[in-house]
């Protein structure tokens, strides 16, 4: 088994985390529409994104970002963690922490890369961590459960609205873990 580095992000880092982030969408194909999934400017946006987070400064961020290389230094996956911004923890009281992003380069998953930075993200949060599945991204949260995540049964629906196409639902479900079992 490969023995994957793991670090904080840096801004070299920004083109390759956008690529992973990317080819990850392919994952929700037959999930989420093609048209989607494969329009140029999200893409590019998406690319702009990572590049101007990553410019800044790790202690400026409004998440922390670490990513996985292998024994020649290529990222082969990332996860970005931090304080949730999401209303139904917060409606709840939950003070929380959350995984924002899990990508994984297909070359290497099932190679322990996920479960890396997953860990790396859990031991360095400090409050009950959540993360938000697609519902019918049925391997993301068996994922997520083999890593010690519970379904809390919470559903959100995002309407997503592209103009020249019709729009379509976004249906997440909340897996979470709580305390010390959190890290």
């Amino acid at each position: 088994m490969t023995h994957w580095q793991v670090r904080e992000a840096e801004a070299r880092d920004a083109d390759a985390v956008a690529a992973l982030h990317i080819q990850g969408w392919w994952a929700y194909r037959g999930l989420l529409p093609d048209w989607w999934l494969d329009d140029p400017a999200r893409a590019m946006a998406c690319v702009q994104r990572w590049r101007a987070q990553l410019a800044r400064p790790a202690g400026e961020r409004a998440t922390a970002v670490w990513v996985a290389t292998d024994g020649q230094g290529r990222v082969v996956g990332f996860v970005r963690f931090g304080p949730t911004a999401d209303p139904p923890s917060r409606s709840q009281g939950l003070e929380a922490d959350e995984v924002w992003d899990l990508w994984v380069d297909p070359e290497v998953r099932s190679q322990g890369v996920g479960s890396t930075l997953l860990r790396e993200a859990l031991r360095r949060c400090r409050r009950p961590v959540v993360v938000w599945v697609l519902r019918d991204n049925l391997r993301g949260r068996a994922f997520y459960a083999r890593e010690g995540a519970v379904d809390d049964l919470l559903v959100r629906t995002e309407r997503i609205e592209v103009s020249g196409h019709s729009g379509f639902d976004v249906v997440d479900v909340r897996m979470r873990w709580a305390g010390e079992a959190a890290r």
